[in-house]
This record gives C-alpha cells, structure tokens and sequence, in this order.
C-alpha cells in the first residue's frame, strides 16, 4: 500500500488589522519577528488604509476579516441600513448583532450587502481578492448568518475560512459565548464544505 504524502501548513494570523495605527505598528513588529505569518484586516477600521500601506512595505500578506458587529459600516451604496445599524449608524455590537438576528429583526439583503462591500473593498486597498476570510467576533458561524456568508464567500471565490473549534480554550466570563460558538462552529463546517469553503 502506497503512503500518501500531504503538506501541512502552520498559518498564525493576527486578527483585527487595520483597528488602530498602535495595534497596525504592533502585528508588523510581530511579522517581522516570525511570531505570525499574516494578519487579516478589518476594512472599517480607522487605520486600514495606512495599515494595507505598512504591510505591503513591510512584505505582510493580508486577507479579510470581516466585521458586521463593531464600528460603522463600509456600505450601503446609497441611504442607510435599517437593520444592521443601531440610530448612530453603528454595528450592533457582538450581543447585540447575535439577538437580532436570532429574532429575525436582521435583514439578510443588508448582511450580504455589507459582506460584499467589504470584500470589495479589501480587493480595492490591497490589489488582490482575498485568499481567506473569517469574521470578526465570530459573527460568521451564527446559524441564521453561516448560509449568507458561505455563498458570498463562493460568489467570490474564496476557499478559506476559520472555523473557530476551540473546545481546549479555557473558559472565563464569557463561557456561554464561547460555548455558543463552539456548537455553532461544528454545525457550520457542513455549510462551509457545501460551498467549497476550507
């Protein structure tokens, strides 16, 4: 019987690039040390233009990590959300994001609008589509979100994602969060797979 061999890659990426010029400045430092291998950038954030600048400087890969729970949106083209903003105009927040798109208050037309935009402008900034995405706050593996996400992710075809499966992590005040995304986690890796998504 013949062995098959397979390449294993190590990925260590650094979430939430593009948030703060002081966190920017602090994953380079870590790339350039070899602590990570890349970092994924939240297109909304404050420093994200200048950090997409610092990182091609600097040789980091980038891909997307994708925010639909913190800050103001990339979109919409035209108006504004009715139901992914709160009266600021501002994301919903983690919890907040979660109970609205449990109750079905969260219009999934505006979820895949604002995922679109943000992957196109990630393609803007950097030049390239990414390679892979996950979702900031881990918004991306809700049962009522994972569908949306999946297909938007194969509409542009983008074969990688987290799948954040951390049963070893310890658990601290948020234990039922976390133990919420751990169970929605190991239910969205078939939506993931259906899509063609790694």
């Amino acid at each position: 019987m013949e062995k098959c061999s397979v390449q294993r890659f190590l990925l260590v990426t650094s979430d939430d690039f593009g948030y703060s010029e002081e966190r920017d400045d602090g994953i380079i430092e870590c790339y350039k040390s070899g602590a990570i291998t890349g970092a994924v950038a939240m297109v909304n954030g404050i420093s994200v233009a200048t950090g997409v600048i610092k990182a091609k400087q600097a040789g980091m890969p980038l891909d997307l990590h994708m925010n639909l729970t913190e800050g103001l949106p990339v979109g919409p083209r035209e108006g504004q959300y009715q139901t992914l903003v709160n009266e600021k105009g501002m994301f919903l927040g983690i919890q907040g994001f979660r109970d609205a798109v449990s109750r079905g208050d969260v219009d999934m037309a505006e979820v895949r609008e604002e995922m679109i935009v943000q992957v196109q402008r990630f393609a803007e900034l950097t030049g390239h589509t990414p390679v892979k995405v996950d979702g900031h706050q881990h918004f991306h593996t809700h049962p009522g979100i994972v569908n949306v996400y999946a297909e938007v992710l194969r509409q542009h075809d983008i074969k990688m994602s987290r799948v954040p499966l951390e049963e070893g992590a310890p658990l601290n005040a948020y234990k039922e969060f976390l133990v919420n995304v751990i169970e929605e986690s190991k239910r969205c890796k078939n939506d993931f797979q259906a899509n063609g998504i790694r």
